[in-house]
């Protein structure tokens, strides 16, 4: 379970609380002032409880679910054809005489996902910082209206809890310009349960700023359902790129 804060480029901020399940599943309850809204993806289909599905949605699904590591070896193992590109680019224009760092290993792999009815494919690039292994960034480009967008995907801040790798900043850009970032400022690891996003799918009906100084999230959940599932499987990269 992930809470933190939610910026989205011309709204207003706002607290958020996120259960996520492996593989590619997610569900997030955003807090601003009074609103609350729950978005909920399986996997293959998305929907929204307070409101309809937006642009903003569909990104924010892509850029926490669909372009982490956890998504790329999932997808490796499933056969995506993949290229390793090459260890230790600068991540510069090659222009400074001193450079220190950080210097990344690329790799190249057409991504597929199922989004409702229809198969969504193109070929994504990840960046991994070539001493820690983690991810660093992902860059590809999608059709929104029938024009072409840039997108990059930041993950930053990497933090260690419960012996699993955690982002604590995920950040996406479209064309150049930032449209969303999140700040992760609390984390639980725990077992999955079976069948949370389709036997025993949780039903989120409230969501208020908590009023706890202990709590750094911010944000209260009343779930009717004790049938959720903390995030595990978290997966780091360093053991991947060793064994592989």
């Amino acid at each position: 379970m992930l809470g933190g804060m939610l910026d989205r480029f011309g709204e207003q901020s706002g607290t958020f609380a996120a259960i996520s399940e492996f593989p590619d599943r997610l569900q997030l309850t955003t807090q601003s002032g009074i609103q609350a809204r729950t978005i909920i993806y399986d996997g293959q289909t998305a929907r929204v409880i307070g409101g309809s599905l937006t642009n903003a949605d569909q990104g924010l699904i892509e850029s926490v679910v669909n372009d982490t590591a956890e998504h790329f070896f999932l997808t490796q193992m499933q056969g995506a054809p993949t290229r390793h590109l090459g260890n230790r680019f600068r991540a510069d224009d090659g222009s400074a005489t001193n450079y220190a760092g950080p210097f990344q290993d690329v790799f190249s792999m057409l991504d597929k996902f199922k989004w409702g009815t229809e198969i969504r494919s193109g070929n994504k690039v990840y960046y991994f910082n070539s001493d820690s292994h983690l991810l660093e960034k992902v860059t590809y480009r999608i059709s929104r209206n029938g024009e072409p967008v840039e997108v990059e995907t930041r993950f930053s801040a990497w933090d260690s809890v419960e012996g699993q790798q955690v982002p604590r900043g995920v950040a996406r850009l479209e064309n150049g310009q930032q449209v969303m970032s999140l700040t992760i400022t609390s984390v639980a690891v725990g077992p999955r349960l079976n069948d949370f996003f389709s036997q025993r799918r949780a039903r989120v009906y409230a969501a208020r700023p908590n009023t706890q100084e202990n709590d750094s999230c911010g944000i209260s959940l009343q779930i009717r359902s004790q049938d959720f599932c903390l995030r595990s499987d978290f997966i780091c990269a360093k053991q991947f790129l060793r064994s592989g």
